[in-house]
């Protein structure tokens, strides 16, 4: 498999469409080519630490919200 195919997918189907942009999510890592390639094409990749990172974001953000809500019922 060529290693950009599954962004040269994904920049058609952003065309096809017409979106602005998409993503495109691994556990593992992203060459540099593929980074620059990508970056050219208005898509984001997201490597496994990044995912990593994300989702530690949403719990914080949900463990605030939750807060919140609790101290209102108090």
């Amino acid at each position: 498999m060529w290693v950009f195919e599954p962004i040269a997918i994904l920049h058609s189907n952003i065309i096809k469409n017409g979106a602005k942009g998409g993503y495109i999510i691994t556990t593992s890592s992203f060459t540099d080519s593929a980074k620059q390639y990508a970056s050219d094409l208005n898509i984001e990749l997201i490597d496994g630490v990044k995912l990593v990172d994300l989702w530690i974001q949403s719990l914080n953000i949900n463990e605030q919200e939750i807060k919140e809500y609790i101290l209102q019922y108090e």
